[in-house]
C-alpha cells in the first residue's frame, strides 16, 4: 500500500507527522525500534482530532508479529502493516459513536466499535466494512455511523467557480497546503495542491475533488 513508511523509534520518535501526532505514538507496544506507519491514515486521524477538538490516544497502531500474537490479533491484521489504528473509548458508547462517525467522515473505510465500546478500530479496506460488537458478543453490520453527510454526485475541478471552491481552498489551507490564490476559481494552483494532497493521502491523483477526496479531507459540497 502506498504511503507506508518505516521509521526508527530511537532516531525518529519525536518527529512530528502532523500538527498533533508524532512517530512514537504509532510504535509497537513491545518496544521494537522499527515502526511502520501509514501516513495517509495519520492525516485522517488529524482530521478526526481537528473535528473533535480534543486529543486522541493511539491505543494500538503498528504491531510486530510477536506483539500481535500476544494480544491475539488476527494473523492478517492490518496492524502488522501499520495501516490500522485503535482509539480507546473507556466503554463510553456516546464517545465510541462520535469517534466512529468522525472516522467515517475522515474517509476510513474499515471501522469497528469493539467489545462493549472499549475502543474504535479504523483502517482502509475495500469494500467498506462498518460493524459493532454487541454486549452478547455478536456483531452487527452498520450501513453508516452517521458520517455519510456528503453529496457524492458533486465534484470540483479546473475552471470551476463558486462558494464550494472557496470553501475547498480554505480546507486545503487548514490541512497545510498552499500555492493557490483567494479567488473562487479552481485554477492551476488549486489543481496542483489537490494533486499533492491526493498523493499524500494515498488517493487516486487526478486533481479532481470527487467523493473519495471530499470524504478523506472532511469536505462537504453545498452545491454553490
Amino acid at each position: 500500500m502506498a504511503n507506508i513508511r518505516t521509521f526508527s523509534l530511537k532516531r525518529d520518535g519525536n518527529k512530528q507527522l502532523t500538527k498533533n501526532f508524532s512517530v512514537r505514538e504509532f510504535r509497537s507496544k513491545d518496544g521494537t525500534d522499527k515502526i511502520k506507519i501509514h501516513l495517509a491514515g495519520v492525516n485522517r486521524l488529524q482530521v478526526i482530532r481537528n473535528s473533535l477538538k480534543r486529543a486522541l490516544i493511539i491505543q494500538s497502531a503498528y504491531r510486530t508479529v510477536n506483539h500481535n500474537a500476544i494480544v491475539r490479533g488476527s494473523r492478517n491484521s492490518r496492524h502488522l502493516k501499520g495501516t490500522a489504528f485503535d482509539i480507546p473509548t473507556n466503554r463510553n458508547i456516546a464517545q465510541a459513536n462520535e469517534i466512529a462517525r468522525e472516522a467515517e467522515r475522515a474517509g476510513f473505510t474499515g471501522i469497528y466499535i469493539a467489545s462493549y465500546n472499549r475502543f474504535v478500530h479504523m483502517d482502509n479496506r475495500t469494500p467498506v466494512w462498518f460493524t459493532r460488537q454487541n454486549a452478547n458478543g455478536t456483531f452487527t453490520r452498520i450501513g453508516t455511523f452517521g458520517g455519510a453527510i456528503f453529496n457524492l454526485t458533486r465534484q470540483l475541478g479546473r475552471g470551476m467557480r463558486g462558494n464550494d471552491v472557496l470553501r475547498y481552498k480554505k480546507r486545503l489551507r487548514e490541512l497545510g497546503y498552499s500555492g493557490f490564490d483567494n479567488t473562487n476559481k479552481f485554477g492551476i494552483g488549486t489543481h496542483y495542491a489537490t494533486l499533492r494532497l491526493q498523493r499524500d493521502w494515498g488517493l487516486i491523483a487526478n486533481g479532481w475533488v470527487g467523493p473519495n477526496t471530499a470524504r478523506a479531507v472532511g469536505f462537504s459540497f453545498q452545491g454553490k
